[in-house]
């Protein structure tokens, strides 16, 4: 895939990874694509004060601690994987359609003589998962990059029979992934979308 108005092979150079993935590399077509804690109310005991002013004291720091004790624990879930297996000629996705934000380790499994790899892309809102597969065909895609598709959510490559792993942090939103890989007929890099749909992430 390329980005925006450039054409595939401009884009394997532009593209940008959250973790580059050291490998192998066969072809110069083949890169990167692309407490808050509150402070505690001193309550001042004068001597002297009336019964009706400690009372109000009491109340005040019993209702700060029925507060605290209310808010709810972050607790982080495990890592999820997503895993994308290409064989030349199927991208197929397995992993869960849809997930909370957080981390997740995006996986290719290159099934192939030749080096491969995946991306992970965001689907802008307003644009469906079937409209990028719309927009990507015929595969293998040689075009520029849709425009209502945001990249930098993840890449990596692997050699062949080999596997390769990128790390990303996902938010709330539509995203879908693809596989990477250059035809023998082209020195461009081509895309495949990866079946059979896409992620929806939740917060």
């Amino acid at each position: 895939m390329a980005t925006t108005a450039t054409r595939r092979t401009s884009a394997a150079a532009a593209m940008t990874t959250l973790v580059p993935t050291p490998m192998r590399s066969r072809s110069a077509n083949i890169g990167r694509r692309r407490l808050l804690v509150p402070a505690a109310a001193c309550l001042l005991m004068l001597a002297g004060c009336s019964t009706g002013e400690d009372d109000a004291s009491d109340e005040a720091e019993s209702t700060t601690t029925a507060t605290n004790e209310a808010e709810p624990a972050l607790e982080e879930r495990d890592e999820i994987t997503l895993t994308v297996t290409w064989d030349g000629d199927t991208c197929a996705y397995g992993g869960p359609t849809e997930l909370t934000s957080g981390v997740v380790l995006i996986e290719i499994v290159n099934d192939t003589d030749d080096d491969a790899g995946t991306e992970m892309v965001r689907i802008d809102d307003g644009s469906t998962f079937e409209d990028f597969v719309e927009a990507l065909q015929p595969e293998p895609d040689l075009g520029d990059v849709p425009d209502f598709v945001s990249q930098g959510y993840g890449q990596t490559f692997a050699s062949a029979g080999d596997v390769g792993t990128i790390r990303s942090v996902l938010d709330e939103g539509e995203y879908a992934l693809v596989c990477l890989q250059t035809p023998p007929d082209t020195s461009e890099l081509g895309a495949w979308v990866a079946q059979p749909g896409g992620v929806v992430v939740t917060g």
